[in-house]
């Protein structure tokens, strides 16, 4: 079994006429060449970044330093600065890991997470690692200044660690005046979409990920692979057309889930501008079976359903026999046996039902095909945006929100 998307489901009857599919697969098909030649041009290093490897020494370094001399790493940031590094440690470090050192992501300003951190973890024994893109983000800026000042009685340059754009910024003037090392972060690669550079791989690599295995997976998948991404645009845009308004993708392996996340951010914030993209809903499958199906199944048909299904072997959980005449069919198969039925019944249910379905296969959830994942994620994201006639790589209608934000604080200060 290798890496596949599947499809067939979406040209049922009812659903796409596949002659009116193919003229549009046609335009993302253009659109995917157009964003090759951009790429060649060195004008795309989200993706020339999946061929990159002169970073991955300093990557790697950094890395070495926090295994060998912190328990902890915290990363201090909000979006893409946090979710692109929480989508990769969440696929190496499970709820219950107990490896060292743990990354863990403040990712909000709610201060009784702060004083829950701080009274259960060493702060000697903690690093942190600050990330914006701008360095003026009044979240992250925010976070930095309140563990700066719990930290203080530290050697603060031995803890500390930033990354942001080059230039003047104000998380680079404090960060110098304390001589916390910087890194650059690339101002020509947007923040939801750093997932391939240090941004992410900073704290991947910390908690295990092969970087250079990541984005040889990238790289294969966007040589070798990319139109499966042009036609999942293309369907996208197709249901759109259909006024099917939400973008349902359920993942089912655990180390998904932040993936998962990380998605929602790329696709929202990629797509929704001048009035028009999709709403992305995230789900998991087994939990999510019982707690939104029913409006799946039975709700309004305003829904594209995609799924990433892993195919699962399982030779350590079996399901012992249960004295329950009932549930004897149980007996001898596995946990994974299960979550394999899981996956094929919700698909074959919903399809069934009548309700479009495009489901990306793995064979199995290693670094590489990892970065095959995140690359199609991207390149999906991106082709869609272009076929609506928007931006993927801006996002105007958030600065309002970071305008008033300043302007309370200022009035109450």
């Amino acid at each position: 079994m290798t890496y596949k998307q599947v499809t067939d489901s979406c040209f049922a009857p009812g659903q796409l006429d596949k002659a009116d599919f193919a003229a549009l697969k046609s335009q993302a098909l253009k659109a995917l060449d157009e964003l090759r030649a951009e790429e060649k041009a060195g004008k795309l290093p989200i993706i020339s970044l999946a061929r990159e490897t002169a970073d991955l020494a300093e990557i790697n370094q950094f890395a070495a330093n926090i295994k060998q001399n912190f328990e902890t790493l915290v990363v201090l940031g909000t979006g893409g600065s946090s979710l692109c590094g929480h989508a990769l440690t969440g696929f190496k470090q499970g709820n219950f890991s107990t490896a060292k050192p743990k990354v863990v992501f403040m990712q909000n300003i709610d201060p009784a997470t702060f004083s829950e951190f701080f009274a259960t973890n060493d702060i000697k024994k903690t690093a942190f690692l600050t990330i914006s893109k701008s360095g003026n983000s009044i979240e992250t800026i925010a976070q930095f200044l309140v563990c700066l000042e719990l930290a203080k009685s530290l050697d603060i340059k031995k803890h500390f660690f930033s990354i942001t754009m080059p230039g003047d910024n104000p998380l680079r003037r404090i960060s110098a005046k304390h001589n916390i090392k910087t890194y650059d972060h690339d101002p020509n690669v947007g923040g939801r979409f750093s997932i391939l550079s240090l941004v992410g791989l900073m704290p991947g690599v910390t908690s295990g990920v092969d970087a250079a295995k990541l984005r040889k997976g990238a790289w294969e998948f966007y040589t070798n692979l990319a139109e499966q991404a042009a036609e999942a645009a293309a369907l996208h845009i197709s249901f759109m057309r259909q006024s099917i308004w939400h973008n349902v993708l359920m993942t089912y392996p655990d180390r998904l889930e932040d993936l998962n996340i990380w998605y929602r951010q790329i696709w929202a914030e990629s797509i929704g501008k001048n009035g028009t993209g999709s709403t992305p809903i995230k789900a998991m499958g087994t939990i999510d079976q019982h707690s939104q199906m029913q409006l799946f199944l039975a709700g309004r048909k305003d829904k594209f359903y995609n799924f990433i299904t892993l195919k699962t072997t399982d030779s350590k959980f079996k399901i012992p026999k249960a004295g329950e005449p009932e549930f004897d069919y149980l007996s001898g198969k596995s946990l994974g046996d299960l979550i394999n039925a899981e996956q094929k019944a919700t698909i074959e249910t919903l399809v069934n039902n009548k309700r479009p379905v495009r489901a990306i296969e793995l064979p199995k959830l290693d670094d590489e095909e990892m970065g095959m994942l995140i690359m199609h994620l991207m390149l999906e994201t991106i082709i869609t945006a272009k076929l609506l006639g928007v931006n993927p790589f801006d996002q105007p209608a958030v600065e309002e929100g970071k305008r008033r934000t300043c302007e309370y604080m200022r009035k109450n200060g």
